[in-house]
């Protein structure tokens, strides 16, 4: 037994009724419907990733079994990341996820973070589900995407963002280029007055990481809000800030300021299309960002800004309505097409309409192993939950995040095993209060996770009581705990 509380493993039995685990310890002469035997292997609370893709993918709805977080032991999940999610909604409509999915056509009878709480026990997922409520979404909705900031306006957005957490939502996300470090310390105060967490998305060069996490720090210190920031990868070549940025985060950490990073365990990140266009275009409406893209100023600069890719390592893991561009790589493309790479950029962001997903090898993966060890440091498979096909295709190192996690700090001797696992459980359950999980005990409910001792691939998943493999998987919709 490995219970999240970081103490030592402890041989143990665990009795299940009702969906919750009912005694822990020695169970002699208890009858029972199913016997699993744990045969020394490791279990564990099922594992919480905080940083999940699979509203704003819309996955959720159209593959509600979300089994490449499951198999992988991930039983909880949260979304409404970058800025945007699927409630509240100012005008009861899902246009502001447009850059990552085609909503056309997608029913929408909620506007409020309890009105889609309510909602999603209807499309009986198959995990546990929470979000954060999107700043940016609920923002341009009201100032119709106009940069200026009235302030009767910052107070309605307030108002709206406050009622989401007060409804269940674990805190706001926000996208600090969109919208500034000004408005980020509103947020922020705001947030903290709630008790809810601020997870801010950057999109800066790597030069930049100091300056930025600098002000995040200070943000966070003056608000005591906590503040968990995604996007500072180390990427090869850029070593030297992020691990800078990193010890800043640490000791400020060690100061009790609460800002933290969220990363991936693995090399590969996946970004979508408009990662890659020129700055001025990335927030804008894909049909007018295409157009723009065909001006002289913005091609040199999207050519300037691709000068130095290794299109070698770059593909396309999805591209809606354009299945044939599924696993090709941009050489694939120019090979195809007759064209050189950065030509072959072009061709793939008009052929998908921008609605593509690329994957890139473009971390060091020396300091990912260090980085993903900090206790400043919270862990994600980075997966939006689609299903493979249609489209579609795997990314395998993503859906062996946690696995490989496990294998990397336990195996090189970075962590122990217990600290490892309360790491993914016990330690983002209590930071953004996450009710009944990550812990193994008494009255807590039955999502579990048996880890092989050896290799900690994921043996078996429990839910609510209920083996994988054995009948549906019913998940719950989480909210957030007020205490």
């Amino acid at each position: 037994m490995v219970d999240g509380t970081g103490r030592d493993p402890y041989k143990a039995d665990v009795l299940i009724q009702g969906g919750l685990i009912s005694s822990v310890g020695e169970i002699r002469g208890r009858r029972a419907d199913q016997v699993m035997e744990g045969l020394g292997h490791y279990l564990t609370p099922g594992f919480i990733d905080i940083h999940a893709r699979s509203d704003s993918s819309l996955s959720l709805f159209n593959n509600p079994e979300q089994e490449g977080f499951i198999k992988q032991g991930i039983l909880n999940i949260i979304g409404g990341q970058h800025g945007y999610s699927l409630a509240p909604l100012v005008y009861g409509n899902i246009e502001s996820i447009h850059h990552w999915s085609d909503g056309s056509g997608f029913n929408i009878n909620w506007q409020s973070v309890k009105e889609f709480l309510r909602e999603l026990k209807r499309f009986n997922l198959g995990i546990n589900f929470g979000t954060l409520a999107g700043y940016c979404g609920v923002r341009f909705d009201i100032t119709s995407n106009r940069k200026s900031l009235e302030k009767k306006e910052a107070d309605v957005i307030h108002n709206v963002l406050r009622k989401a957490i007060k409804d269940g939502a674990f805190g706001i996300s926000f996208d600090l280029e969109r919208c500034g470090i000004k408005e980020l310390k509103e947020v922020a105060r705001s947030t903290a007055h709630s008790g809810g967490v601020v997870l801010v998305k950057l999109d800066v060069p790597s030069d930049k990481y100091v300056k930025i996490i600098k002000e995040i720090i200070n943000v966070s210190k003056l608000t005591k809000a906590k503040m968990v920031v995604e996007g500072l990868e180390p990427v090869k070549g850029s070593t030297r800030e992020f691990r800078e940025a990193l010890y800043l985060v640490r000791d400020a950490l060690e100061k009790k300021i609460e800002v933290r990073l969220v990363l991936q365990p693995h090399c590969i990140t996946e970004v979508h299309i408009k990662e890659y266009l020129p700055g001025a275009l990335r927030n804008i409406d894909n049909k007018d960002a295409l157009k723009k893209l065909k001006e002289a100023r913005y091609k040199l600069a999207a050519k300037r800004s691709w000068q130095n890719m290794d299109f070698r390592n770059i593909w396309v893991t999805s591209a809606p309505q354009h299945h044939f561009l599924a696993g090709k790589s941009v050489i694939d493309i120019a090979g195809n097409w007759g064209v050189n790479y950065i030509d072959a950029m072009f061709r793939l962001m008009e052929i998908s309409e921008l609605h593509a997903t690329i994957a890139r090898d473009n971390l060091s993966a020396s300091l990912v192993r260090t980085a993903i060890a900090e206790n400043a440091v919270f862990i994600t498979a980075n997966l939006d939950g689609a299903r493979t096909g249609g489209g579609v295709v795997i990314n395998r190192v993503a859906h062996d995040a946690f696995p490989h996690y496990f294998r990397t700090v336990i195996g090189e001797g970075l962590m122990s095993l217990e600290d490892a696992v309360a790491k993914v459980t016990s330690v983002p359950a209590k930071y953004f209060k996450i009710p009944g999980k990550g812990l193994i005990e008494e009255g807590a409910s039955a999502d579990l996770v048996l880890l092989d001792k050896q290799d900690y691939e994921v043996k078996e998943v429990i839910l609510k009581g209920r083996v994988l493999g054995e009948g549906r998987f019913e998940g719950e919709v989480l909210r957030r705990s007020r205490y």
